[in-house]
């Protein structure tokens, strides 16, 4: 039954992927989902990652959304959400290959892009909605002015 499942899966994990998928291919993608070759720990390591990265899908159409609402476009979004899944990669660096760890010390991306943009004393969020709107500028122009970005 477990073959199933995985057999059933794998055209699923390459979705995005352009042309055939050779046998190597496939191999590697039934290789990176759980079975019954692999322990129990390695097994709910994968499940817990596909968990992860289907939240983490989420949290990017979440972030876009805010950063549009916050910003008035989607200029540069990208390279933040690039900084942010560099910083905050969903399985540990530093764990044993094939171990499928998961990264304990992942921030949620609102925790990570909050670090970054404190504003100075005195400044509340209000003057930053407030000034966007009054100015037509965006977040990012409003911010870079008053040396909070």
């Amino acid at each position: 039954e477990m073959a199933s499942i995985i057999d059933a899966a794998t055209p699923l994990m390459r979705q995005g992927l352009p042309g055939a998928a050779s046998e190597r291919d496939t191999a590697m993608f039934q290789s990176g989902f759980a079975g019954i070759n692999k322990t129990q720990e390695i097994n709910n390591n994968i499940t817990s990652a596909i968990i992860s990265r289907a939240n983490n899908a989420q949290d990017y159409m979440n972030f876009l959304q805010e950063y549009l609402t916050q910003n008035g476009h989607l200029d540069q979004a990208d390279q933040y959400w690039g900084k942010y899944s560099e910083a905050n990669p969903i399985f540990d660096k530093d764990a044993a290959i094939g171990s499928y760890e998961l990264n304990k010390n992942r921030k949620p991306y609102k925790e990570f892009f909050a670090l970054g943009s404190k504003l100075p004393k005195g400044i509340t969020e209000e003057d930053i909605q407030q000034t966007m709107k009054n100015n037509n500028k965006t977040r990012a122009e409003v911010l870079a002015f008053i040396g909070a970005e």
